[in-house]
């Protein structure tokens, strides 16, 4: 359903937190009782840079510029579920050699054989590692994925797990 939304939804002009309303509206309206999910939507300028974005219950987005990571903390209540609610934007800055990074809970959540959690940190930790800021999207994703594996271990993993990187170039 969310998917059929946002491809009926996502037209130039329209901005995120506009888009989420919509998205949860219909998610209401389907009265599933049991029908919710995060959420967060971005639009990025590429020629730019300039962002903005809408968060729905979803992990904050970390921002990795020169080597330093920090969270975009724009936040909601998951669509679908609730009280119905309006979503605010934040704006941000891409600039060149800068990274956006979109994970689901599974990356933070992840427990290892001790039921420790990944964490919020350890991202962090990676994405602040000595020049790999200055690396293209893919490594920086075999980064975060080469460390939450080794802390989870092999096997199947406890909840899904995406991670996005936009990598927009001193030459964008």
């Amino acid at each position: 359903m969310v998917k059929a939304c946002l491809l009926t939804l996502v037209k130039a002009g329209r901005r995120p937190a506009e888009i989420l309303v919509e998205v949860d509206r219909v998610l209401r309206a389907a009265n599933t009782g049991r029908l919710f999910t995060s959420l967060v939507l971005a639009r990025i300028d590429p020629t730019t840079g300039h962002g903005i974005l809408a968060n729905a219950g979803h992990p904050y987005p970390l921002l990795v510029v020169e080597g330093k990571a920090r969270e975009l903390t724009a936040s909601s209540l998951p669509l679908g579920k609730g009280p119905a609610r309006i979503y605010e934007e934040t704006e941000f800055e891409l600039p060149g050699a800068a990274s956006l990074v979109l994970a689901s809970d599974g990356l933070f959540e992840g427990p290892d054989r001790f039921d420790d959690p990944y964490g919020y940190e350890k991202p962090r930790e990676v994405l602040e590692r000595v020049g790999l800021w200055r690396r293209p999207a893919e490594s920086i994703l075999e980064a975060l994925l080469g460390d939450w594996r080794t802390h989870v271990g092999e096997g199947e993993p406890a909840d899904d797990t995406s991670i996005i990187v936009v990598r927009r170039t001193i030459w964008s």
